[in-house]
């Protein structure tokens, strides 16, 4: 048995691919409660949105939510990188670039649930970013993705807005920040196609299969799924 085929049943076992031979991958969810005083029993919550594509046997994408909101820190808790430029310093955040619509702005979550919005800001990036691209990076963090490089590209959606394609573009000057950083590698964001070890043909437009948790829910995410042609399985 060849390699592609050991890593295909592994991911799928041996009865499923005959029943779903589209299935692109799944969403997994965590959630935890994480002490850090024990006298005063209080407590900070954790939770992480993760998607593992099932074809590259990759966790290609993940999005941390946690309640411990460190003071001077970015939107995925690390420092954030500042370029100076005719004596004024400037931070790096693509954020606007990515999702000017606020409703899936990275800056609304940090409570530490695992919810129905964190989950909409969630599918709503793989959407915008791995499944419009599928671009695969060394370290999948949307949210240090989507703070140090820009989209790919940009595409207007009506009433002069906008929305930005895919993700990892990144200037030289951002790339040497990111060399230097104390907290990143820069490697982590150079994008690349990763190696696909089940390869999917699409039959007679069957829509693509991808996996989520029950418990969370989004009609206006399933239409818009349903929209692109991915099926959402619970």
């Amino acid at each position: 048995m060849n390699k592609n085929k050991k890593i295909q049943e592994y991911l799928l076992g041996k009865v499923l691919p005959n029943k779903h031979d589209n299935i692109m991958g799944a969403v997994l969810g965590f959630n935890k409660k994480m002490s850090y005083n024990e006298t005063t029993k209080k407590y900070d919550w954790l939770a992480i949105l993760l998607f593992l594509d099932f074809r590259t046997g990759r966790v290609e994408r993940y999005l941390v939510n946690s309640s411990n909101i460190l003071p001077n820190k970015g939107i995925d808790y690390k420092e954030d990188l500042f370029f100076s430029f005719e004596g004024k310093k400037y931070k790096i955040f693509h954020e606007e670039e990515h999702v000017p619509n606020s409703s899936v702005s990275l800056t609304k979550i940090g409570d530490g649930k695992l919810n129905r919005e964190f989950y909409f800001i969630f599918m709503s990036e793989l959407a915008r970013d791995y499944f419009l691209k599928f671009k695969s990076f060394n370290d999948g963090n949307i949210s240090s993705l989507r703070k140090n490089t820009g989209p790919l590209e940009i595409a207007e959606i009506g009433n002069n807005e906008s929305v930005g394609l895919g993700t990892g573009k990144i200037s030289k000057i951002e790339y040497n920040l990111l060399k230097d950083s104390n907290e990143y590698k820069s490697k982590d964001f150079i994008a690349f196609n990763a190696h696909n070890f089940i390869n999917i043909p699409k039959k007679n437009n069957k829509k693509m299969t991808i996996f989520v948790p029950i418990n969370l829910k989004n009609k206006m995410i399933e239409k818009y799924f349903a929209h692109v042609n991915i099926q959402i399985l619970k």
